[in-house]
């Protein structure tokens, strides 16, 4: 959530070599959202966080409204950054994305990792939870900022924070998120279907799974690494918002996995666009 990310300052882009490797957000997401994971994936890797919802920058900025629209839109990106095949992550609906351009576009994908990823968003109980979202976002913003925390993370994580605080998160991400972003981005969770895609995925994968993860239980995680040929499963202490609540957790899943895969004789440097804090 992007209330409770830690701002960002803007870098300028820098020399790009290889390996790269490209991180997909979720669905209420940005960039920013790997900020607490990305200095310890960006040692000797080019990253590249794109904004697959966005396919301008400008005032009239247009939305993805298909996953093949938001694969798109990432390999269009990576491309103006790096040559050659880069490492795939994705978290939730950024895995359903991620999946697809595994699949479709082999040939781009050295290796894969799949973060609290589904295959089929019309499922009954993923279907009911989305279309729950669509109706908040419409009638009461507050309220869907309250569930997304209370299903986001794990009630450890969560009474860390006091009152005072939780206010403020809920707040100012009410304030701060691109609404009709959001709105596109469930819609594609509710038409999200990559588990013929999945089957078609023949780079080395992993799955990554939170163990008190609500929003997308394990069970998802775990349907589709097993649609998967050979694609790897692991777990980590963490609920949804694994990026925030476990960043060193997760990006050490992330880098034993990306190692055990690494060509020899690069030594890439990180490249980011810039962006906008979000607090």
């Amino acid at each position: 959530m992007e209330a409770i990310r830690a701002t960002e300052p803007t870098s300028s882009m820098q020399i790009a070599a290889n390996p790269a490797l490209v991180l997909l957000h979720g669905t209420s997401g940005f960039s920013e959202d790997w900020s607490g994971v990305v200095d310890h994936l960006a040692v000797n890797r080019l990253v590249i966080r794109p904004d697959y919802m966005n396919s301008t920058i400008s005032n009239d900025t247009a939305y993805s409204k298909t996953i093949a629209e938001a694969a798109s839109h990432v390999l269009t990106e990576v491309c103006d950054r790096t040559e050659g095949p880069f490492d795939l992550v994705g978290y939730s609906l950024g895995a359903g994305v991620a999946a697809f351009i595994a699949a479709e576009h082999p040939e781009s994908v050295r290796s894969l990792v799949l973060v609290s990823g589904f295959g089929y968003g019309s499922e009954v109980w993923m279907k009911s939870q989305f279309s729950l979202w669509l109706d908040l976002v419409r009638t009461n913003r507050t309220a869907l900022t309250k569930l997304l925390l209370l299903t986001g993370i794990s009630r450890g994580f969560l009474s860390t924070f006091d009152e005072d605080t939780i206010a403020r998160i809920i707040d100012g991400f009410v304030r701060s998120t691109d609404w009709e972003k959001v709105d596109y981005s469930i819609r594609l969770d509710l038409n999200l279907d990559i588990r013929e895609h999945a089957k078609k995925i023949a780079v080395p994968s992993l799955s990554i799974s939170g163990k008190h993860d609500r929003i997308v239980p394990g069970f998802y995680s775990e349907q589709l690494a097993e649609l998967t040929h050979g694609s790897q499963h692991v777990e980590i202490d963490s609920g949804h918002l694994s990026f925030l609540e476990q960043p060193v957790q997760l990006a050490t899943a992330i880098v034993r996995f990306l190692d055990s895969h690494r060509p020899e004789d690069n030594n890439p440097q990180e490249v980011q666009k810039p962006t906008k804090s979000r607090i």
